[in-house]
């Protein structure tokens, strides 16, 4: 007998996320060419994705939902999925932004 009764939702819906924002990631590092593509970036912007998506998703309810915090109109709940599609490429590009803005560059020496 499990302690835990298994619950396989949320865990395909953090899959599904991963995929989709990676795929998003590769698509936002290919077209920005200051970012580059590395696996360092991508991961940074799978995880930014992930934040923005959480903040814009929870700012967005506060903002629409009624008292009993439900989306009840149906163009309500269809911006929601932009909002947060929004809030994906905000937050991953702004950590990737972070990465590569703050990074340390190897110093060369010059000979003179």
């Amino acid at each position: 007998m499990l302690l835990f009764p298994t619950m396989l939702l949320p865990l395909i819906g953090f899959v599904l996320g991963c995929v989709i924002f990676s795929i998003l990631g590769r698509v936002i590092l290919a077209l920005v060419p200051n970012f580059g593509f590395t696996i360092a970036n991508l991961m940074l912007f799978v995880m930014g994705a992930f934040l923005g998506t959480a903040t814009f998703g929870i700012v967005y309810g506060r903002i629409f939902a009624d008292s009993k915090n439900e989306l009840t109109s149906s163009w309500t709940v269809v911006a929601l999925f932009a909002v947060m599609f929004i809030g994906a490429v905000l937050g991953g590009s702004v950590l990737v932004w972070l990465n590569v803005r703050f990074r340390k560059q190897p110093r060369t020496t010059s000979t003179q």
